[in-house]
């Protein structure tokens, strides 16, 4: 579950977020600001909060939809703090690299399926760079 930079949320919402990461989900939190009030502007419960940002990957980063733009953190954490937890739940199956790097790359997204026992990936690259991958 990928929690962007929420700064207010439903009471009942976060108790049911932390039943989640309590039955063994994966949360990543962008913003760690997020989550501390309701719509209301009120104070969510603090040990729900602090159990929710205690047991999810938290990434400092924050976004102004007026500057559309990130203000604070990079687009690389917020990468890897994903990536990173879909690897932990081992939910990756297909890696797209860059073949000069070797590297993962950041800039583009794919999809990927089985068809007649063979992989098909189907990749939009999203840079305004010509890319080779593997």
């Amino acid at each position: 579950m990928i929690l962007a930079q929420i700064s207010h949320i439903k009471p009942e919402s976060l108790t049911e977020i932390k039943k989640f990461i309590e039955n063994g989900g994966a949360v990543v939190v962008i913003g760690k600001d997020s989550l501390g009030n309701d719509w209301y502007h009120r104070n969510n419960n603090r040990d729900i909060v602090e159990f929710i940002m205690n047991n999810a990957r938290v990434v400092d980063a924050e976004a102004d939809r007026f500057k559309k733009g990130l203000t604070r953190g990079t687009v690389e954490h917020i990468y890897k703090a994903i990536n990173d937890a879909i690897s932990d739940a081992d939910l990756q199956d297909v890696m797209v690299v860059d073949a000069k790097t070797n590297e993962e790359t950041y800039d583009v997204e794919y999809t990927w399926t089985i068809y007649n026992g063979k992989l098909i990936v189907n990749i939009s690259n999203w840079s305004n760079e010509d890319k080779k991958l593997k």
